[in-house]
């Protein structure tokens, strides 16, 4: 069988407003993963971390850079 991912982003909630009415879609989303789960569709899911936690790898000159 094969696998498929299902990636669903959004941009970093600017706001206390905006992150209480991505946290109200909560329970909705719970629903979804749980069905899913429940018919063996959902291995495994996972939050990211917030952007300014990153680490940008670039390759220059055969030179290797993080930032």
């Amino acid at each position: 069988m094969p696998n498929y991912m299902l990636l669903l982003y959004a941009d970093e909630p600017a706001d206390a407003e905006e992150i209480a009415r991505r946290d109200a879609d909560l329970p909705e989303w719970k629903r979804i993963m749980d069905e899913l789960q429940a018919n063996g569709s959902l291995l495994s899911n996972g939050r990211l971390r917030p952007s300014e936690t990153a680490t940008t790898i670039r390759i220059r000159e055969h030179e290797t850079e993080l930032t």
